[in-house]
């Protein structure tokens, strides 16, 4: 805790970060881990952002999902 800090203070700042290390493991949800921080899911988007950490995480899939586009842009 820092100096001058109160512990609602300090626990409130250490949510989002929390929530993002959460999110970032694939533990809970974009939504889920918005409510962990006690951020609203814009704000947390962007603290994600700030984190460097992407919001659309690639799976197995995301190759075949995304693999040819061209029949959607017909």
């Amino acid at each position: 805790m820092h100096p001058g800090k109160s512990l609602t203070e300090t626990q409130a700042g250490m949510r989002p970060a929390l929530a993002a290390s959460l999110y970032r493991g694939g533990t809970v949800s974009l939504g889920k881990a918005a409510k962990i921080s006690g951020l609203s899911k814009g704000d947390f988007v962007e603290h994600l952002g700030r984190l460097g950490i992407e919001i659309v995480q690639p799976d197995e899939t995301t190759n075949s999902e995304t693999g040819d586009v061209s029949a959607w842009l017909k």
